[in-house]
């Protein structure tokens, strides 16, 4: 809300600005004159000068089905549900992002752990390595052997390779996984 004594030409550059680029922000403009008549009553005269409601609008919310949906278009639904479901099976905490899911600790989902995006034909993986030696009961070492060369885009045998070494990882280490 901006309040002021008539309206300045800069006020209505910056409602066609706002208008123009597609910020989404509901805009009002009105003027208010007050007149006064010979007897002394006061009217109060009110103008809409610029008006452009929004719908608001609606984001449809993440959910690991939709970003599932996406990796059906993408043709690798198969190893994205087999990703998700080694992470599940680890008892981690699966969160869809922007255009991915992010794998955290159950007990922190703020936390990084593992990283899962369909791409054309492709699913690109993220391991943080150094994540799981950070916040769980597995040296560092161990954690970058088994997962250091995961990120990359992959297809075909190698993906299935790469979800392996990540099963095989996670099924080793469960015990030391589940818990903070």
């Amino acid at each position: 809300m901006l309040v002021g004594v008539g309206i300045h030409p800069e006020l209505e550059r910056m409602c066609e600005y706002l208008k123009d680029n597609g910020f989404g922000v509901p805009i009002k403009i009105v003027n208010f004159e007050v007149f006064q008549f010979e007897n002394g009553q006061n009217v109060l005269i009110r103008e809409v000068f610029y008006e452009r409601d929004i719908e608001p609008q609606t984001t449809p919310k993440l959910t690991v089905d939709r970003i599932r949906s996406w990796a059906k278009e993408e043709g690798v639904v198969k190893q994205f549900d087999r990703f998700v479901k080694i992470a599940e099976d680890s008892g981690l905490a699966v969160q869809p992002q922007k255009a991915s899911v992010r794998i955290a600790p159950s007990f922190d989902r703020r936390l990084y752990l593992m990283y899962a995006q369909p791409r054309p034909g492709k699913l690109y993986l993220e391991a943080g390595a150094g994540q799981f030696a950070k916040y769980f009961s597995v040296s560092e070492k161990e954690a970058d052997e088994a997962l250091n060369d995961i990120k990359g885009l992959w297809s075909g045998k190698k993906l299935d390779g790469k979800l392996d070494q990540i099963q095989k990882f996670l099924h080793k280490n469960q015990s030391r996984i589940r818990s903070k």
